[in-house]
């Protein structure tokens, strides 16, 4: 979607990469980085390297800066377990199934999503 998006709209991913956007596409790059999968698609291009685990502290985007060392690495610990478990059952077709037979329907009194 995104090549012809930017096929028909080159700006875009300009505003994107460079502009108002820029900030969001650092952010998802260090979400990515959280993942146990480290080959996702750079969809804008921008050749940037998905960072360690142990570098996601130090990045200015991804933190409040008044926090301590201790505090931040304890966050960034916290949210790559999140993402390894979540990835964990999301690739697991008996997690997805149950999932799916007993847990979906009802989501739907929670997320009010149709």
């Amino acid at each position: 979607m995104t090549t012809n998006v930017f096929a028909k709209s080159p700006e875009l991913r300009d505003w994107a990469v460079e502009g108002h956007g820029a900030s969001q596409v650092d952010l998802g790059l260090l979400l990515r980085s959280l993942t146990p999968n480290k080959k996702h698609p750079d969809y804008f291009r921008t050749n940037r390297p998905i960072l360690p685990v142990s570098e996601l502290a130090d990045s200015e985007h991804f933190m409040l800066p008044h926090l301590t060392d201790s505090a931040k690495r304890r966050i960034v610990a916290v949210a790559a377990l999140k993402a390894n478990l979540l990835s964990f059952f999301e690739s697991n077709p008996i997690f997805v199934s149950l999932y799916q037979k007993y847990v979906e329907k009802y989501m739907g009194l929670i997320v009010k999503n149709k």
